[in-house]
This record gives structure tokens, C-alpha cells and sequence, in this order.
């Protein structure tokens, strides 16, 4: 990315280059604005930091990265999921919670996670609602945290929370699905959907960020536009809650279907244990069948690559 400095943080010249620039003190570049102007709405960069050198991988060198899966309550046991979450703290062979991406070389699936935590962030209070009463309206979120991700791990582990919370599995399946000796093939389920996922955080050493959003008038610009976005989204849900409302009130039945739609779940007139599905091919299936192709040697479980992000 250009720069209008000639010399400090971050600043890399080209082979060749000679430095007959003109000197005097310059203004480094407004990148946040520069950047913003250029972004969807929905994008927002409020600061940005100097690499610390040249060879800088904002992806290997991240030392902690946070997703947020946003979720209403509906008809979840939000305790039960929380529960089964904590199972998965701690160095685990994840190959049955992801989408294994043996085609890229990556045949080891350990990989440690330092926290899940499942939590309500929206209690609704409308229509005089004591405020300890559970609507399956209630906005829940996963925040989940780890060095490292493998390929749709994190909608492998809601898919799998969504089916404990329903209380169609127990919380020790999770067990069984990291317990590779007994199981080293993965059921075949359907993953949760990408919409409700966010990165939410990232964390690196020995950067030192510019908080491009912090002057006034990037500031104020930046919460006016996500202030704009959050109204048309809040009242185009208050519009159709409004009406959920109507039709409920006249419904003796309590249908609380809102986790639906971030399932891809097919309909069964009964419901097949996890551990019942058919299985996916193993890990060791999966490379032989590679490397039949020519697309890779046969790796060691050593020479596993490391993937940074579910998506």
C-alpha cells in the first residue's frame, strides 16, 4: 500500500529506489477514510497499523483470533449448549467438527481452542415482558477463540451445539466426535449457516494502531453510517415482528422455528442420531485418494499446514 512517508514504521522502499524525493515533514495518508470512501456501508475500517517488517503476514503472524455467531433462542436450551461448548476448550482433533481441505495439504486437524462462551446479549422487554422471561426471540451469541481455525469449524460446532440445544443430542457427543480412535469418519451432517458469522477480533504483538476513526470527522461519519444500516434493518424487523406478534396472539400453538433458517437440516418425519448418520471418507481415504491423483505425496500428520479462518 502507498505511503507518504519516506522513512519509518512500515516504510519499505523498492530495490532501485534512490530517495531524491523532496523532504520535509508529510502527513501520512488518512487510510481509513481513503479505504471507507471506497467500502460498502457494511465495511467499516476504523484504524490501521504499520507492518513491523516486510515479510508481515497478517495471517501467520496473528496470535489469537475471535468469531461471534449470532443466533435467536427460539427453542434452544442455551445452558445445555453452553455446556457441551466447554468440551471443546483445549488441544483436540477437530476432522469431525470441519470440512477437511485435504486437496490444500492439510492433513492434521489438532488444533487447541482457548474459549466458547454462549450467551443472551438481547433481553426483549416489549409488550410488558418480566425481564427474566425467555423469548425465543432472544438474540444469543457463540464467541469462540483459538490461534487458528480449521475450514468451517465454526459452522461445524454450531450445527452440533444447535442439535444439543434442541435436545435432540446429549452434550457428550461431543466427546464422541473427538474421540478419533472410535470415530475417525465424520457423520455426514449439514453445516450451519455463514450469515450470523463474524470475525470479530484479532490479536497481534508489536503493533501500533491509528485510530483513523477516532477524529471527529471520521468518527462521526463512521457511526452515522452504521447507524443508518442498523435502521433499516431494525425496522424491517420490527415490521415483521410486528405482525409475528398478531398471528401468535391468535395461535394456541408455540411454535419457536427461528433457528430454522440458519439450518440446512433435511426433513425427516424422525429424527437420526448423529452418530447413526452415514459416514464421510477418513482422513487416511482422503489422501490415498489424492494421491492417486498426483495431486500430492503422502504427508505426515507432522507436515500439517495451519488454516486461519472458517470461511
Amino acid at each position: 500500500m502507498r505511503t507518504n512517508l519516506l522513512s519509518g514504521p512500515g516504510v519499505f522502499t523498492q530495490p532501485g529506489y534512490s530517495g531524491t524525493e523532496e523532504g520535509g515533514d508529510r502527513e501520512e495518508v488518512d487510510f481509513c477514510s481513503v479505504l471507507n470512501r471506497n467500502l460498502p456501508d457494511d465495511i467499516r475500517v476504523t484504524a490501521w497499523a504499520a507492518a513491523p517488517r516486510q515479510d508481515f503476514s497478517a495471517r501467520f503472524d496473528c496470535e489469537s483470533r475471535s468469531y461471534h455467531y449470532y443466533f435467536p433462542r427460539g427453542n434452544l436450551d442455551v445452558e445445555r449448549m453452553e455446556v457441551a461448548g466447554s468440551k471443546l476448550v483445549g488441544g483436540h482433533d477437530f476432522r469431525n467438527l470441519c470440512k477437511m481441505d485435504v486437496n490444500n495439504g492439510v492433513v492434521s486437524f489438532v488444533r487447541r481452542v482457548d474459549s466458547v462462551r454462549v450467551d443472551v446479549i438481547d433481553w426483549e422487554n416489549e409488550n410488558g415482558r418480566d425481564e427474566c422471561e425467555q423469548s425465543g426471540y432472544d438474540i444469543c451469541r457463540l464467541t469462540i477463540k483459538s490461534k487458528a481455525f480449521l475450514w468451517h469449524q465454526i459452522r461445524c460446532i454450531v450445527a452440533v451445539l444447535f442439535m444439543i440445544g434442541e435436545g435432540l443430542e446429549e452434550a457428550d457427543v461431543i466427546d464422541q466426535l473427538l474421540d478419533i480412535e472410535t470415530n475417525p469418519c465424520r457423520p455426514a451432517y449439514s453445516m450451519a449457516s455463514d450469515l450470523p458469522l463474524n470475525l470479530y477480533r484479532t490479536e497481534y504483538t508489536g503493533l501500533d494502531w491509528h485510530r483513523g476513526a477516532g477524529t471527529p470527522v471520521n468518527s462521526e461519519l463512521t457511526i452515522k453510517t452504521l447507524q443508518k444500516l442498523w435502521t433499516e434493518h431494525a425496522v424491517k424487523a420490527a415490521i415483521i415482528r410486528g405482525k409475528l406478534w398478531e398471528l401468535e396472539a391468535g395461535d394456541e400453538r408455540k411454535m419457536l422455528a427461528q433457528t430454522e433458517g440458519l439450518l440446512f437440516r433435511r426433513r425427516e418425519k424422525s429424527y437420526t442420531k448423529l452418530m447413526d448418520l452415514p459416514r464421510c471418507p477418513s482422513l487416511e481415504d482422503k489422501i490415498k485418494t489424492i494421491a492417486k491423483k498426483r495431486k500430492i505425496e503422502l504427508p505426515t500428520a507432522e507436515a500439517a499446514g495451519e488454516e486461519d479462518g472458517d470461511e
